[in-house]
């Protein structure tokens, strides 16, 4: 088993995010002094619960552009990111694999220990355990000055695989990683089983804010058929409507432009 073949479980859903994610959306969360007490202070997980549709996994996005742009080229800042989907369920061991081939991707080589770690198991023809692909990514987090790992939608976590219990170690052992002074940020659906993980932590509501979907708005308007293009009132009276109906989730706001193209 090779690094290289370590599966792309991030699967960049991230990628799924961009594609409504334009300059200048999301800054309001990026602004909160929650979020930059995370970043630079002393908040060592930051919990960002949200309604379906309102736009977690657009910024997580926007959270990963703005930690790789913030600190580029940086091997010394660790940055792992995970973006959990109910259509790709994976076991324990391959999410761990998962973080470890993003912090490893920070490294401008990969670090010797990851690369005897998994020689050796090659060697012998088996895979590791998730205990040891969990050490080696602490390991490889330990050895940067600071490190973030980013979960989206903990809420599509599969629950078990097999008989076994994924979910809930999962989040436990994510929870845990603050006592190695990593930075910890994970978005979810309005879920109490996975909040009572959270309890005591800073908590930041993911919403989609009204000048995000006016700005989502006016992105697309040039999407319109010609004859509501030279009409700039009745662009205004789409944009006023849709931000209005959305009621603060993208989803809604993406739903209702795509059905006047219909």
């Amino acid at each position: 088993m090779s690094l290289n073949n370590m599966i792309d479980t991030e699967s960049k859903n991230s990628t799924g995010g961009k594609k409504i994610m334009n300059d200048g959306t999301g800054t309001w969360l990026l602004k909160t002094e929650r979020f930059q007490q995370w970043v630079g202070g002393e908040e060592q997980i930051l919990f960002c619960p949200g309604i379906p549709g309102a736009g977690k996994t657009v910024l997580s996005s926007i959270i990963i552009d703005h930690l790789e742009q913030v600190f580029p080229n940086q091997d010394e800042i660790g940055i792992a990111y995970l973006f959990c989907n109910y259509r790709q369920q994976h076991a324990l061991v391959e999410l761990y694999s998962a973080l470890l081939r993003q912090a490893v991707q920070r490294k401008t080589s990969i670090p010797e220990s990851t690369r005897s770690f998994y020689q050796n198991y090659s060697l012998k023809g088996s895979r590791p355990s998730e205990g040891e692909v969990l050490g080696e990514l602490r390991s490889v987090l330990s050895s940067c000055t600071r490190a973030f790992v980013i979960i989206d939608a903990l809420d599509e976590c599969r629950i078990s695989d097999g008989g076994h219990s994924v979910r809930h170690p999962f989040i436990r052992r994510l929870v845990r990683l603050q006592d190695e002074g990593f930075k910890i940020l994970a978005t979810s659906r309005l879920d109490q089983e996975i909040a009572v993980y959270f309890e005591g932590v800073a908590s930041l509501e993911i919403r989609a804010s009204t000048e995000d979907i006016q700005h989502y708005v006016d992105m697309r308007l040039g999407d319109l058929p010609l004859f509501i293009r030279k009409r700039p009132n009745l662009q205004l009276v789409i944009k006023d409507t849709i931000t209005e109906f959305a009621k603060e989730m993208f989803l809604l706001a993406r739903l209702y432009f795509d059905l006047l193209l219909d």
